[in-house]
């Protein structure tokens, strides 16, 4: 029960095969043990997390692993050099020496087999026995769901992520001059969370929240969007009203989980850190989320970088320092602490904003 409940607390799939890997090897009594994942397109198995391993690659059917997967049966050895299809080079390569083997399926009533687990020699020096490859089923069991569930997740994911890429390049077509406005606020963005060194989760958001801050601008009109001198009055209160529709367009989508933050932070990157900005509201009635404030640097930086609405493009260290001329009023000191921080690296995240927006442009184009 630990177990099940530490594995499936995992949100990182990394962390979690090797969490699988370290409580096993403690479970099982074991020196070492290794996760396979099967790659179906491949017919193969590739090893995931093997301690003090490279990458390994097996066949299925090839091997003791390859076996395991063929069957979907356990395999206990108690001399893996007495059986001809144990490969002694992995134990060459790596100077480790292998001397019994227990090698169970992982499997799930929903997908079948979806990789195998190895536990390595006895630290007491005895044999795998019936005992051992019981539990070691039992906590395959486990594992698997938790593998099968965070793969499903990321595989979600992946499609939101798809999704939310589709409508900014759409949205950045209307206008030429933006330059892939979104990806290139969402590259600054993350640099910047990761420079603050927010924990992984609210990355995440910050992450969703950059790409989606500029949502409704879908029902900004052309004319406006567009313009390449500075709005007037009434267009700049049109324009403003982007804001508004991008929380009510985010509340709609019913985001669910923690992705439900994403409508509380992508809206109020307007919102300046003294006071004031927009959609409207006095500062006490509101206090602006963190990534919001990192949101609103980002989407800074970029504007001052291009020529939209007229603007004259100011070099990189122009527009850090006008950004930084305006911290404890629009902009929050220690984002702006960060974006200094950052300067050496800024054009390369630059880069990379430029090249996946490029790629997104000619994929939907």
């Amino acid at each position: 029960m630990e177990v099940g409940l530490d594995l499936h607390g995992e949100r990182n799939f990394d962390l979690l095969l090797r969490k699988i890997l370290h409580r096993l090897t403690e479970v099982m009594g074991a020196e070492r043990s290794s996760i396979f994942l099967l790659d179906e397109e491949e017919r193969e198995l590739r090893s995931k997390v093997a301690e003090g391993s490279e990458e390994i690659t097996v066949p299925l059917g090839v091997g003791i692993a390859g076996e395991v997967a063929r069957t979907g049966r356990s395999l206990r050895i108690p001399d893996v050099y007495r059986d001809s299809r144990f490969d002694p080079a992995f134990d060459h390569r790596s100077g480790f020496r292998t001397h019994s083997l227990l090698t169970v399926p992982l499997k799930t009533s929903r997908s079948g087999l979806i990789g195998v687990v190895q536990v390595l020699n006895k630290t007491d020096g005895g044999s795998f026995n019936e005992e051992d490859e019981e539990l070691a089923e039992a906590f395959a069991g486990i594992a698997a769901v938790a593998i099968e569930t965070k793969q499903l997740f990321l595989e979600l994911e992946q499609s939101f992520d798809a999704v939310i890429k589709g409508l900014n390049a759409a949205l950045d077509a209307r206008d030429p001059a933006a330059l892939g406005h979104s990806f290139m606020v969402q590259a600054f963005a993350d640099a910047l969370a990761r420079i603050m060194e927010l924990p992984g989760d609210q990355r995440r958001l910050v992450h969703y929240a950059a790409a989606l801050h500029d949502f409704g601008k879908i029902g900004v009109p052309d004319r406006i969007l567009t313009k390449q001198s500075p709005l007037e009055e009434a267009e700049r209160e049109e324009y403003e009203l982007h804001a508004l529709k991008t929380k009510i367009l985010l509340e709609r989508l019913n985001l669910v989980g923690d992705l439900a933050e994403v409508a509380k932070i992508a809206p109020f990157n307007h919102k300046r850190f003294g006071g004031g900005g927009f959609p409207p509201g006095p500062p006490e009635e509101f206090e602006i989320p963190l990534g919001a404030r990192i949101i609103a640097v980002a989407d800074e930086l970029h504007n001052l970088r291009s020529s939209r609405y007229g603007n004259t493009p100011l070099p990189m260290d122009g527009a850090v320092a006008r950004i930084a001329a305006q911290q404890g009023e629009r902009f929050d000191p220690a984002v702006v602490a960060a974006l200094l921080k950052l300067c050496p690296e800024l054009p390369a995240v630059e880069a990379e904003g430029r090249r996946n927006y490029e790629a997104v442009r000619i994929h939907f184009s």
